[in-house]
């Protein structure tokens, strides 16, 4: 049986704002938005390992860059026909990420599907956002379906 649970990546910047610390995490940078459901991110992950009751530690960096592919929603291609939606959907994506979330987000990445078709990571971005006295979680996918901005709302 397949573990659905979430992975999750935390830029700094929201790592610092929360209590609770998440085990998988040390930084996540977005490098580039490719279209409106595809980024390139970069992430960078230290691992500390103890070597064996010898009171030695061994401090390890790891670091990747990969692309990542909106899990739940397909946006319009910024090629061909669909071009002039596709690049209004992605600046409106890079106004989102680098204007009003302002470094304040997290992806959740799968267990079990981890890779799509093309070989990216399949992920969701998320960020917390206040509604009157509660604070809710909004993801990237839900807000680009909420407002209409899927391939499947677009005749071209």
């Amino acid at each position: 049986m397949t573990d659905n649970k979430p992975y999750v990546w935390m830029t700094n910047t929201l790592l610092k704002k929360i209590d609770h610390e998440y085990p998988l995490l040390d930084d996540l940078q977005v490098i580039r938005i490719v279209d409106g459901d595809t980024i390139r991110f970069k992430i960078t992950k230290e691992v500390v390992a103890e070597m064996g009751g010898f009171g030695v530690s061994t401090r390890v960096i790891h670091e990747f860059e990969d692309n990542f592919r909106l899990k739940d929603g397909d946006t319009p291609e910024i090629r061909g026909k669909q071009r002039e939606v596709g690049l209004f959907v992605k600046y409106f994506v890079e106004a989102l990420i680098y204007e009003t979330l302002n470094d304040e987000f997290y992806i959740l990445t799968y267990k079990g599907k981890t890779r799509g078709k093309y070989g990216r990571w399949l992920f969701d971005l998320c960020w917390y956002e206040d509604e009157g006295n509660n604070r809710v979680i909004k993801s990237l996918s839900k807000t680009l379906e909420e407002l209409h901005l899927l391939k499947k709302d677009f005749t071209y």
